[in-house]
């Protein structure tokens, strides 16, 4: 789930798709705190991994910020197997109800919100350009009796201001975005 969420690949030496795991911490906090990272790490570590992998690795610090980046030979064997490629990132929908559940803590882990509160009620969202793969979340989601609404197109495509990765802002084209809605 964080995977597809936010992970992002690189190719290898070998011309493998290598995937990352991107975390974004505080820089106040330290990264062995952190929930998600311990839980990526322990799962990293039950793969069969080099010998010299070591978990998060701090990547870059900005503006308060820390980006913390896993890199896991072993991962990319996971997420092959279950069809999680550089420029396709499905959901795998025939897996254990333990995989299941897996995938979607760290998918609305990435991308999903919570909206709302008391007085107007709580809604928890996850957005997504892609439909196809809000539709599979949708279905792992109704096979664990977890009734969901899909609204197309919330936000039209179009330009937007976006981060430019070097601490500034510029115009990108960008996709509509579809949301997932308990």
């Amino acid at each position: 789930g964080w995977l597809i969420g936010d992970g992002t690949f690189s190719v290898n030496k070998k011309g493998f798709d290598q995937p990352h795991i991107d975390l974004w911490i505080p820089s106040s906090m330290n990264i062995d705190d952190y929930v998600p990272a311990q839980v990526l790490n322990k799962f990293a570590s039950r793969l069969n991994s080099r010998s010299d992998f070591n978990g998060f690795c701090l990547a870059s610090e900005k503006r308060n910020v820390k980006k913390y980046r896993m890199t896991c030979v072993a991962m990319a064997e996971v997420a092959q197997k279950y069809g999680i490629k550089r420029l396709e990132k499905k959901v795998f929908e025939s897996g254990s109800f333990e995989y299941s559940k897996g995938l979607l803590q760290g998918f609305f882990d990435t991308d999903g919100t919570i909206v709302g509160d008391v007085n107007k009620g709580i809604s928890v969202r996850l957005g997504q350009t892609e439909l196809e793969r809000l539709k599979a979340v949708q279905r792992l989601l109704f096979l664990m009796g977890i009734c969901s609404v899909i609204y197309k197109n919330r936000v039209k495509a179009g330009m937007r201001l976006m981060p430019d990765g070097k601490g500034g802002q510029k115009e990108y084209m960008c996709k509509s975005m579809h949301e997932l809605i308990l």
